[in-house]
């Protein structure tokens, strides 16, 4: 837990640019030669031992044969004991070690103590390094060395720093027996020059590693909990931040609205349109907007600059009692940083007359918190009327005060785009796959979008081991968006007399956002041998105030013909929990707590108060209500000293109502999530290499779920509905050069409880039983890249670089018992550094599929001149096809 126990997951290392525990780790590591077949010598006392002259061989002894020493491959850093902080000690730890022929810690005997915690915190660490064997002859032999662990105290103000190792000439043996070396924990890659050289009795070797900051809480909640960090991110070439998320396991991340619109993201068996079903949130700041017009949850990650995201932690399900609103399939949580420090400029340009500047500013000395970051971006768009220009900045300094980090965060984007909209399957021909149709209102369809968000973060981390961290945060959205997709189908909702002007909707949402968030966390406490843990509250607050309105607009000059909504919305959210962190021994952690929230709103229909025919119909204009969402999370693991970790995760989350389903006193109905899964995880390292797997199966129930209406341009709700689905990943890195990340999610998703007919909608799409619409039962994914140096060139080395990325979507159920088909799409790219200078060259959709992001069967009219059919037609929103990206950088 948080370094403190045993089993680490590798999600926890969190590498932030706050300030943490500063270790050196000093190995040391003294062998003599002993004849073959004989017992290992008893420890020796601490430091090196003069080299000693052998006797002179026997007349007929065999020829010598060299030994190559055992060194060290992988370290993990110790962890300062929480209780000796205080102490304004720098002990060492002194250990004699028996290795196996594997290079496997079998024991390890305290030569010099430094107290028990000490002591305990050291061997911890040490039984999970690893060692090449030593060998005689070319074959590996058992060995005993002396090793020596140092402590410092920690510093807050840097985070990190460099630990040394010494190998001295070892200990020759042929011991038997194992042990076992597997761990979650973090260990690091240790470049040792001298790995392949013969050593004489006394000769030093000398290797280094880095040690990172302990993580402010522990984050592994589930099995399908991942920290995807910056190597992971650039397996594959990626549009934009939002398509960074593919890189987690069964995320499906698309475009279909244009550039100035929020991506859609299904996960899981959820379709999450823009975000109502995932909660979305950059440095812990929430994205996800409650009540917003175009759809409950709205996140825009377009304002990411993806050259400064550090790692992205995705947790696939709700098991983590800091998870809030909108985590229903799960959440994801972008960690902004950059750690090539200096400037970096990025130019690209392709397909489409797309062309994108990127430009980054980390200060030498400054840790990898403190960067601007800013990017331009403008394209004439695939296909007709796609046209679009967005920009965006991001700012964030870091500094320290004693045992505090701070940070202060600032952004600022925009972004204007047009939108070529959908086009029915039985007009492609006549349309054009990538057309627009030759109608007023089809050719008036945009978006614009803009934000402003600034926050102020610290974090602490105390003299005990306690840890808190605060953030305060301010931020202004701008959303329109300009859509037709049934034609002209619609009546005014005033004068049934008005009807066939075009069904241009016109979304407006504008809203201001403060918001504030705590946590602290407590030392660790130990009452009994076999029980240790650390209790953890926190609070999250915030206060949104949002003007919207929704009419309908006729041709020329956008004017307005019909108004469906125009209202003021103040809501308040205030959530709080408790989290224990438990290690029951040495084989189990419980994990969990409670959440609570509660959510009040302050609704003023103003086209209510106005129109008396609204009003009759939806009594209580200007209305209030209050609601209360409560559950547990839980997550049960075994990590037994051999094998894989089991993994057992429980939880209950939320999504709040939208404001304008509400009536004056209601009680303000949350929708519920319900949400288990059962897996495993397990390691496996081989030589240079490592192959990690995680393997889960899920069952998640939502009391009332929502479907995309076309005709409104917003959802609707289709009752409860359940998912049933496993999830598999596996990871692979090989010979530091090659990296490959696999998975496989598979969901089956069911209505339980549709709306039953009425006489608005006698024969409704939606039956007990049914799929749930557009979500696909199978998702694929591979990344695979690999990185090496091709030689040298003016004394500098050439560095080249290639990766694949391959998605598959399984064909997806639509309304009316239709499927959209199945998706296939492979991106490539690869580039040559030299000196700084990145030449580069990318490409999506390099098998020129077509495709379509976004799906669906309704009834539409694109003939204002003829009688609309009621029978619904499939229509689709096209994907890009090939296109190719052209990169000149010049790095650090």
């Amino acid at each position: 837990m948080d370094g403190l126990y045993t089993h680490r997951d590798p999600t926890e290392q969190r590498r932030t640019g706050s300030a943490g525990p500063t270790l050196s780790v000093i190995a040391v590591c003294s062998l003599a030669l002993f004849a073959p077949h004989t017992t290992l010598a008893h420890a020796q006392s601490p430091g090196p031992t003069p080299p000693v002259a052998p006797a002179p061989p026997a007349a007929d002894a065999p020829a010598p044969t060299s030994v190559v020493p055992p060194h060290l491959v992988y370290v993990e850093d110790p962890i300062y004991p929480p209780s000796e902080l205080g102490s304004g000690t720098h002990p060492s730890v002194v250990f004699q070690v028996v290795l196996d022929r594997d290079g496997t810690v079998r024991s390890a005997d305290v030569e010099h103590s430094a107290g028990e915690s000490f002591d305990s915190a050291a061997a911890e660490a040490l039984a999970r390094w690893r060692f090449e064997p030593a060998r005689r002859g070319g074959e590996a032999i058992a060995s005993r060395v002396r090793v020596t662990v140092h402590f410092e105290l920690p510093r807050f103000d840097v985070p990190t720093t460099e630990a040394h190792a010494h190998d001295l000439v070892a200990v020759e043996g042929d011991g038997d027996g194992e042990v076992d070396t597997a761990s979650d924990g973090e260990r690091h890659r240790v470049d040792d020059p001298a790995s392949d050289s013969e050593a004489e009795e006394g000769d030093v070797v000398e290797a280094s590693a880095t040690t990172t900051a302990a993580p402010l809480r522990n984050t592994s909640r589930a099995v399908s909990d991942f920290q995807l960090d910056r190597a992971a991110l650039d397996l594959a070439p990626h549009r934009d931040a939002g398509q960074l998320l593919e890189a987690a396991p069964g995320m499906v991340v698309m475009r279909p609205e244009g550039d100035a619109v929020a991506h859609r993201i299904l996960l899981r068996g959820f379709d999450a349109e823009h975000g109502q079903n995932i909660e979305l949130s950059v440095e812990g700041l929430p994205l996800n907007q409650p009540s917003h017009l175009h759809g409950q949850g709205y996140a825009d990650l377009g304002f990411i600059v993806p050259e400064a995201v550090r790692s992205i932690r995705v947790t696939e399900g709700v098991y983590d009692p800091s998870q809030g609103d909108f985590a229903i399939a799960g959440s994801a949580d972008f960690d902004l940083g950059v750690t090539d420090r200096g400037v970096t400029a990025i130019s690209q340009m392709g397909s489409f007359r797309t062309f994108r500047e990127v430009l980054i500013i980390a200060p030498e000395g400054q840790d990898d918190d403190t960067f601007v970051a800013i990017q331009a971006r403008r394209t004439s768009g695939f296909g007709t009327h796609r046209a679009g220009m967005s920009a965006s900045g991001l700012a964030q300094w870091g500094f320290s005060s004693g045992a505090w980090r701070f940070r202060v965060l600032g952004a600022l984007a925009g972004s204007r785009s047009d939108l070529g909209g959908v086009v029915r399957r039985d007009d492609i021909g006549t349309v054009g796959y990538y057309g627009t149709y030759d109608q007023p209102t089809a050719r008036a369809q945009s978006a614009f979008g803009a934000r402003v968000l600034t926050a102020f973060l610290g974090e602490h981390r105390g003299a005990n081991g306690a840890t808190s961290d605060f953030a305060v945060h301010l931020g202004v959205t701008d959303f329109q968006l300009r859509s037709n997709f049934t034609g002209y189908l619609e009546v005014s909702s005033v004068d049934p007399t008005l009807r066939g002007l075009g069904d241009l909707i016109e979304q407006r949402n504008r809203a201001a956002t403060l918001g504030m968030r705590f946590r602290h966390r407590s030392a660790a406490f130990h009452p009994v041998s076999w029980l240790r843990g650390t209790l953890e509250v926190g609070s999250t607050m915030r206060l949104d105030q949002t003007e919207q309105s929704q009419t309908l607009l006729t041709q020329p000059g956008n004017v307005t013909w019909d108004r469906r909504f125009d209202a003021s919305v103040l809501g308040a959210d205030l959530g709080f929990y408790v989290d224990a962190d438990l290690a029951l021994g040495d084989l189990v952690s419980l994990r969990g707590g409670v959440r609570a929230d509660a959510l009040a709103y302050d609704v003023d229909d103003r086209l209510a108060n106005t129109d008396p025919a609204i009003t009759a119909a939806m009594p209580g204009a200007r209305r209030t209500a209050f609601g209360l969402a409560a559950g547990p999370r839980v997550t049960l693991e075994v990590h037994p000293h051999r094998g894989p970790t089991y993994v057992a995760s429980y939880g209950e989350g939320y999504r709040s109502p939208h404001a304008a389903t509400l009536i004056d006193g209601q009680r303000a109905p949350y929708t519920k999530v319900r949400s288990a899964d059962l897996g495993l995880r397990t390691e496996h390292r081989f030589g240079d290499g490592m192959v990690r797997v995680h393997a889960s199966g899920f069952l998640t129930q939502v009391s009332n779920d929502v479907v995309f209406e076309p005709s409104e341009n917003a959802f609707g709700p289709v009752g409860a509905s359940r998912r049933a689905g496993a999830v598999v990943a596996a990871e692979l890195s090989a010979w530091d050069i090659v990296q490959a990340r696999v998975s496989f999610t598979g969901a089956h998703a069911t209505l339980l409880d549709p709306p039953a007919p009425s006489e608005e909608d006698p024969t409704p799409a939606f039956q007990p039983g049914t799929l749930v619409p557009y979500v696909p039962p199978i998702v694929i994914r591979a990344d695979v890249g690999a990185a090496h140096s091709l030689g040298r060139l003016g004394g500098r080395d050439v560095r080249g670089s290639i990766g694949i990325g391959y998605s598959y979507v399984g064909a997806r159920p639509m309304p009316y018992a239709t499927r959209s088909p199945a998706i296939s799409l492979l991106d490539a790219q690869a580039s040559i550094t030299w000196r700084g200078i990145e030449l580069g060259v990318s490409g999506q959709n390099l098998l020129g599929r077509r495709y379509a992001t976004a799906e669906s069967a309704f009834v539409s009219n694109w003939d204002p001149t003829s009688v609309a059919s009621r029978a619904p037609e499939r229509t689709i929103s096209a994907g890009a096809p090939r296109t190719l990206m052209l990169t000149l950088g010049v790095r650090p």
